[in-house]
């Protein structure tokens, strides 16, 4: 769901008079009595009321401001608005139950309002993160995961009130778990802001939650990382995320993974990449070398003739295929090593050499290229 204070438009550290002026323009504008048959707009005026009823409450906005929808979440009647989230709203009919009409007075008077109803509602999910070695994502590893969650607090079991405390009537709405409020032409129905539309408040609320009914723990798991993870990847860990409402169950973990560089080795997809330094008489003459993989050295053959940047293929051993069968392959890039410092003995026989190829016979390439060079000119 999109932000709360982009769906009203007005910024962060926006007053309550400003959000309550947003509010009605975004409301009136996608209003379903003026909107009909048009389903873009009634899902808009659903998010509109949302976000209304969390930023327009003190203490739901401070919960919202700190923990984002996870905050309200942890409050039973928080965050209504969000699908099937939370308190969710199913029609148009649930909206005015929850909200009352928002323009009575324009539009015919507002509908009563009705306490709200304690639904047994998933937990959220969490996001944590974790890094790896190359090897790691290149073989697999079993790795512990840190993180906090709500959890049920122990103390009142969820409930929010202290042992032996009993519930009364809110002072605020009478029981109606509304409030009214009115200004100019306009009528606003709100959740109580007191009893948060339950039309009851705890006597005594916990002291282990402040009331809420969920209190923060540290909780570690293990997870297997397969071979063949990559950076930007997610795993999900069913059932270990935030506590859910009413009995509702937990939600889930997502782990996304990182993966350290290597020196030697790049990746592609599958694939891995290594460039292999050469020498001139290696490349001319070809040779046998050894070349490092994830899995040891292996022997490989170098042509007589070989280019520069000339690429070699070694078949499955490059990376682990996820979820099939198979290894990508690894790329050696043989690099041409030029000597910046040679000895005396070195230097001349770099002379020789370079006198030997003077006549350009055997460097057939070099003679094409002088031969386009004067032709250039003519």
């Amino acid at each position: 769901m999109a932000d709360y204070y982009e769906l009203l438009g007005v910024p962060r550290n926006a007053t309550a008079e400003e959000i309550k002026k947003a509010y009605k323009k975004m409301a009136l504008k996608h209003h379903p009595d003026r909107n009909k048959g048009d389903k873009a707009a009634e899902e808009k005026f659903k998010k509109i009321n949302a976000a209304y009823e969390a930023l327009s409450d003190p203490e739901k906005k401070q919960m919202y401001d700190q923990f984002g929808e996870d905050g309200l979440k942890a409050n039973p009647y928080a965050g209504q608005g969000q699908g099937q989230g939370a308190g969710g709203f199913r029609d148009m009919n649930d909206i005015f139950e929850n909200f009352g009409d928002v323009f009575g007075d324009i539009f015919g008077g507002g509908r009563g309002g009705r306490r709200g109803r304690k639904m047994a509602t998933q937990g959220s999910d969490l996001l944590t993160h974790i890094t790896i070695s190359f090897a790691e994502s290149y073989s697999g590893v079993k790795k512990d995961i840190s993180f906090t969650r709500s959890s049920t607090c122990h103390v009142c079991s969820g409930s929010g009130a202290e042992a032996g405390s009993s519930k009364k009537t809110c002072p605020t709405c009478q029981g109606a778990g509304q409030v009214r409020v009115s200004q100019g032409f306009f009528s606003l129905a709100q959740t109580c802001p007191t009893c948060h539309g339950e039309g009851q408040i705890t006597e005594k609320p916990c002291n282990n939650c402040r009331g809420t009914g969920f209190v923060k723990e540290e909780q570690k798991v293990s997870i297997n990382i397969p071979g063949g993870i990559s950076s930007g990847m997610k795993m999900r860990v069913s059932g270990e995320g935030n506590s859910g409402m009413n009995g509702g169950p937990r939600g889930d973990v997502y782990v996304e993974i990182k993966v350290k560089d290597h020196n030697l080795f790049e990746r592609d997809g599958d694939d891995i990449y290594i460039e292999v330094p050469i020498s001139y008489s290696q490349a001319v003459l070809g040779d046998k070398i050894e070349v490092p993989t994830m899995e040891g050295t292996v022997e490989m053959k170098i042509p007589a003739g070989t280019q520069p940047g000339t690429n070699m293929r070694l078949k499955d051993r490059g990376f682990p295929v996820l979820q099939r069968h198979g290894r990508g392959a690894q790329f050696v890039i043989l690099k041409l090593e030029v000597p910046k410092n040679i000895s005396e003995k070195h230097r001349d026989h770099i002379i020789k050499l370079k006198e030997y190829e003077a006549d350009h016979k055997e460097r057939p390439s070099l003679k094409d290229y002088l031969d386009k060079v004067k032709n250039l000119f003519k």
